[in-house]
């Protein structure tokens, strides 16, 4: 399966390494492999689909990896030094639940506010300047 993290994303952006010192390492990446499912399943209603996704996916999937991971190695959620782990992950479940087809994915691309309506250029020009007489300056026939 493809990730939207890394391990060293993770120790970056979800909780530090010393942290997850005792789970093993392919439990950390089975971790991040389920967090990453988690953060499909935001992810699959949105039209179009998201084609690439941004850092802000990969800080929602390290972070919900990381209360995942320290959940299941028996880390107390309600005490004061660990409440900023879970608000974190409830913070960025919020922003997950709020993607609101996408709109709130700044620069990614596949994802527009559009309704799946072709996407060109758009382009705007002031009045012709004298370009009605051709290139080389004669009149047109």
């Amino acid at each position: 399966m493809n990730t939207y993290a890394t391990l060293s994303q993770l120790y970056a952006l979800g909780v530090n390494a010393e942290a997850l010192a005792r789970v093993p390492v392919a439990d950390q990446l089975e971790g991040i492999e389920a967090a990453s499912r988690k953060v499909d399943t935001y992810l699959a209603d949105l039209n179009p689909p998201l084609a690439v996704f941004t850092g802000a996916i990969v800080e929602a999937t390290a972070a919900i990896a990381a209360y995942m991971l320290m959940s299941a190695s028996g880390f107390d959620p309600e005490h004061d030094d660990s409440k900023n782990l879970r608000q974190r992950y409830l913070d960025q479940i919020h922003w997950l639940e709020g993607l609101d087809g996408g709109k709130k994915l700044p620069g990614a691309v596949g994802q527009s506010g559009t309704g799946g309506k072709r996407l060109g250029p758009r382009v705007r020009a002031a009045e012709l300047r004298g370009w009605e007489r051709g290139w080389r300056g004669g009149r047109r026939p």
